[in-house]
């Protein structure tokens, strides 16, 4: 969000009830233990220490919601470096950007971590052994699958940055090299005399060299090409081994049993994974998304592959 809301907006009032609403529903009371009116709120108690403890409340309260909003804020760094670099993709790239954004990014921002917020405390076994259910959950989950999936989104997205980095590079020798043309064409104007229509037509260059930079678009060719190929290639790697790894560690499905064996724990334990066909919709989903996106960098370098051929066999 970058504009607020204006100083007397009716706005104002409504979204703070809204908020206020929302944050005091924690310790809420009838009147006059809890008064709200306008932008102020009065909690009472019969004693120091429970206004003490629900003032906590309050506050814990807010920290929880500031938490539940920090996933996607967190997504933002990212989400810019690669619209820079959709800017500078092929039409089949710009697809498996899409897809990068929308399927993976916002629904593991979104939906997927919420799936995944209880899963160690809601991890039961059917024992009293200290420290065997965190042994036991240690083996079962090695590294969590939401956290897996960022390291993964992150390892398959630094290829295309490392390839934006060049690319704008490019850009800028690009524009420095239009800019020391337009500065030989003035000097080279100005030496012939003219007045006013040698001010004016350097002016006009000007303008129309601006107007070209600002297309942006920087043609893939040379070393731009291959470092744009070469990005592709190291995502796709990346992409079949993080499946792989993935299928080595967990398989495909989760089971709602997990029998756990060995120290500290006395004997055979069965433990219970929390909704785990709610998780296996999203593993197959990002599973599917990431097979999707492996065959879009395969399919880009078809494409780059036979725009270079046809290039070829239109200049003999």
């Amino acid at each position: 969000m970058e504009v607020g809301l204006h100083q007397g907006s009716a706005l104002s009032p409504f979204l703070f009830a809204i908020v206020m609403d929302q944050l005091s529903e924690e310790v809420r009371q009838e009147s006059p233990w809890t008064m709200m009116f306008a932008d102020d709120i009065v909690i009472c108690s019969e004693s120091r220490e429970q206004v003490e403890e629900n003032l906590e409340v309050e506050v814990c309260a807010g920290e929880k919601r500031n938490e539940a909003d920090l996933p996607m804020a967190d997504w933002t760094l990212l989400g810019n470096f690669l619209e820079e670099v959709q800017e500078h993709s092929t039409s089949v790239g710009k697809v498996w950007l899409t897809i990068l954004f929308i399927f993976r990014i916002l629904v593991l921002g979104t939906a997927a971590e919420s799936s995944w917020g209880d899963e160690q405390e809601d991890f039961t076994c059917d024992t009293e052994q200290p420290g065997c259910e965190n042994v036991c959950y240690d083996r079962a989950f090695p590294i969590a699958h939401i956290r897996f999936w960022v390291l993964q989104i992150v390892f398959v997205s630094t290829p295309s940055l490392i390839y934006m980095g060049h690319a704008m590079h490019t850009v800028r020798r690009e524009e420095k090299r239009r800019q020391k043309q337009q500065e030989v064409q003035v000097a080279d104007s100005g030496g012939g005399g003219g007045g006013g229509g040698a001010e004016k037509y350097p002016e006009e260059e000007r303008n129309c060299g601006k107007e070209e930079s600002r297309g942006g678009k920087v043609h893939l060719r040379g070393a731009l090409l291959q470092t744009y190929v070469l990005s592709i290639m190291i995502r796709s790697l990346m992409e079949v081994i993080f499946i792989i790894v993935q299928y080595v560690i967990y398989g495909i499905f989760l089971d709602a049993l997990y029998t756990c064996k060995g120290p500290p724990c006395p004997h055979t334990v069965n433990c219970y994974i929390s909704r785990p066909t709610e998780k296996n919709v999203f593993i197959v989903f990002m599973l599917v998304v990431a097979g999707v996106s492996l065959i879009l960098s395969i399919l880009e370098l078809y494409h780059l592959a036979w725009k270079q051929c046809k290039r070829l066999f239109s200049s003999l």
